[in-house]
């Protein structure tokens, strides 16, 4: 099972619970969330460019400066965290650095955060 099925299925299991809170223990069984702590985190974005805006070369320069890979498939670039256990505060904080530093690109970003 892949990392990114484990945090799906996590993400889905939390809802149900938040949904129905009392559901589990009346029927007698416990949720557990998978094991994802200590794993490896990336934060994937794909990029909507617009032609009024800058070049898609520009773009990925200033992806790069802030620690990107390109990638190819579902998203456009990667950033892989050195730590391990990053709070969503901390990957929110990040996103607004990204955001302050393609400003005026006329980029839409869509960002995915995953362990």
């Amino acid at each position: 099972m892949t990392a990114r099925l484990r945090a799906r299925i996590n993400r889905m299991m939390e809802a149900a619970i938040r949904l129905l809170p009392g559901l589990p223990t009346a029927i007698g069984i416990t949720l557990r969330p998978f094991a994802l702590s200590g794993a490896a985190m990336i934060t994937y974005v794909t990029v909507q460019v617009s032609s009024e805006g800058e070049k898609a070369s520009e773009i990925t320069r200033r992806f790069k400066e802030l620690g990107f890979e390109t990638t190819m498939g579902n998203h456009d670039y990667a950033y892989k965290w050195k730590e391990k256990d990053v709070t969503p505060e901390v990957v929110i904080s990040f996103v607004d650095k990204v955001q302050s530093k393609l400003k005026g690109c006329g980029v839409i970003m869509h960002f995915a955060t995953i362990r």
